[in-house]
């Protein structure tokens, strides 16, 4: 080969070994993720958006509509805040254990929740009644401070549907991770951290956790909103036993601002009377009926069968993504008003044919008209009738045994099954029932596992709290029954005020929870105006 020629071949070689590293490093460089552009909300502009959606929810619609008087009650509307002095040692005095410096910002908020939106700090002081009890429990069953129970107000205004703009959602604004980590189911279809019992668990255990890392409520609270690497980027710059305070402008400004919002939250819930806000009157929320289903359900159609408004039905569910009920597949249970358990039990064969009917309607394709037996020259053929399949005996598995159950009111097929660890099907075949209509007071014979005949056998004389208790379900556990009455000079005599409810009397006389309160007076949570309440000693 002539010189030149090799010295040609050489630098081309060279140039394509050249086009190759880049192809692959080019190949190699991750595509770019796609950020948003929205500008992010602070946590005024968020606050107003969950206080406008729990105005539009259907607790408070209905309670406005129901209301003697429309709009803000009347009241002292303009009274002036306290000066800066009476208002920092009054808060202080509200937070307890937790530290949070009195600020601008802490001022801010308080006009915002007392001032700006004074009728929605209203309806969310009357929700926040409803969930007390349940938020109550759990913080005396961690030991955490009683004031984080109005952590959910500064978060999401009580709105049990709320979502951020950046995808936290429910009660308590957990997000995803947070929320799959302490075994909540988030998909497409279930999102249980607007479940009330399952997402005031999750944040209240985290939360614990939290402060068992940080040994501060400020840096904890702050934590549970920027996450715990905005702290460590924080204290990284400022020191690794900073403050909230001091770490304050080197946390996510989207985030940061929501301690001072609690601060100034549990400051207006506390002092409601001397700001004049009076709660909306709220109606009393019974437990409702829970039913498991077999199979998938449209809101429409249960709500059309029942006669029950889908809003309503929607409002009992908040945990439904999508407009379907999910079925066996999923451990979410329909919740019906109280009542109406029974009722669907009889009537559920007619909603699910209605379901059927339905999408039939929707998917079924125009059928080809057929061809008459004048256009065919043929006597038209007799259809054959049906013959009738007798059914076949059910014959029990080997190393089973039967076990007899008595059916109570609010049972149906499918939860009975569940209770047993059975196939639906097979108790219906093991019983000859047609269909799932069963009456209380029949028997059911049940096949069980010879080593699971002694502890299912207790199934029959359980109360249904501890049958769902046994499989896992999700029914809150009693209110604990009044006990004897105490010595005379251990009480504080309240009268119930017009708007009050327990969760606001409660607040009036620190250490005393809702639950005492009841307790002590034999009192659902449902209040008249003039009644007298014996307020028991705080608890020290």
């Amino acid at each position: 080969m002539r010189p030149q020629s090799y010295l040609h071949f050489l630098r081309c070689r060279w140039l394509w070994l050249c086009a190759c590293c880049i192809t692959w490093t080019i190949q190699g460089i991750p595509k770019a993720q796609v950020i948003s552009m929205r500008p992010s909300l602070d946590v005024a502009a968020q606050l107003n958006l969950h206080l406008d959606g729990l105005e539009s929810s259907w607790e408070v619609m209905r309670s406005r509509a129901n209301a003697p008087t429309k709009g803000t009650s009347p009241g002292p509307q303009d009274l002036p805040l306290p000066e800066e002095a009476v208002l920092e040692v009054e808060l202080k005095y509200v937070l307890g254990e937790v530290k949070v410096v009195y600020n601008q910002k802490v001022r801010d908020f308080i006009y915002l929740f007392a001032r700006q939106h004074r009728s929605s700090t209203e309806a969310m002081l009357g929700v926040a009644g409803i969930y007390a009890p349940v938020i109550e429990r759990k913080i005396q069953e961690l030991h955490l401070p009683p004031i984080l129970g109005l952590l959910p107000a500064a978060l999401s205004a009580f709105h049990l549907r709320a979502i951020s703009q950046d995808g936290e959602a429910g009660l308590w604004q957990l997000n995803y991770y947070v929320a799959t980590r302490q075994g909540l189911i988030c998909n497409a279809t279930v999102d249980e951290r607007r479940d009330l019992y399952k997402s005031t668990r999750a944040a209240l255990s985290y939360l614990a956790e939290l402060n068992s890392t940080y040994h501060n409520w400020g840096v904890s609270l702050a934590a549970y909103t920027c996450g715990p690497a905005g702290i460590t980027r924080a204290r990284n710059r400022v020191g690794p036993n900073a403050t909230f305070e001091q770490m304050y402008s080197y946390l996510p400004p989207a985030e940061r601002d929501y301690v001072s919002a609690f601060a100034a939250v549990a400051y207006v819930a506390t002092h409601a009377k001397q700001l004049g806000l009076v709660p909306l009157a709220m109606e009393t929320m019974p437990l409702p009926d829970r039913i498991q289903l077999q199979e998938p359900l449209k809101f429409s159609h249960v709500a059309r069968g029942l006669g029950i408004p889908e809003d309503q039905l929607r409002n009992l569910n908040p945990v439904c993504r999508t407009e379907m009920i999910p079925g066996i597949n999923m451990p979410v249970q329909l919740c019906l008003p109280q009542g109406y358990g029974q009722r669907f039990a009889e009537l559920k064969d007619s909603i699910y044919t209605m379901q059927l009917r339905d999408k039939a309607i929707t998917k079924a394709p125009e059928p080809k008209p057929a061809a008459t037996s004048a256009e065919t020259n043929e006597p038209p053929k007799p259809k054959p009738a049906p013959v009738p399949v007798a059914p076949k005996p059910y014959a029990p598995p080997v190393g089973t045994v039967p076990l007899s159950y008595t059916i109570k009111s609010g049972d149906n097929v499918g939860l009975i099954a569940q209770w047993y660890g059975i196939d639906v099907k097979d108790l219906r075949t093991m019983n000859n029932l047609v269909g799932d209509r069963i009456k209380a007071g029949d028997k059911l014979t049940v096949h069980v596992p010879k080593a699971k005949a002694t502890q299912l056998a207790k199934v029959d004389g359980m109360s249904f709290d501890q049958k769902q208790a046994m499989v896992g379900g999700t029914a809150p556990a009693p209110m604990p029954k009044a006990e004897p009455q105490v010595a005379n000079g251990a009480y504080t005599l309240h009268e119930v005020k017009s708007g009050e409810n327990l969760w606001l009397i409660a607040k009036q006389y620190p250490g005393v929870t809702t639950e005492a309160i009841m307790k002590a007076n034999g009192v659902s949570t449902k209040l008249q105006p003039g009644m007298k309440l014996k307020i028991p000693k705080a608890t020290k």
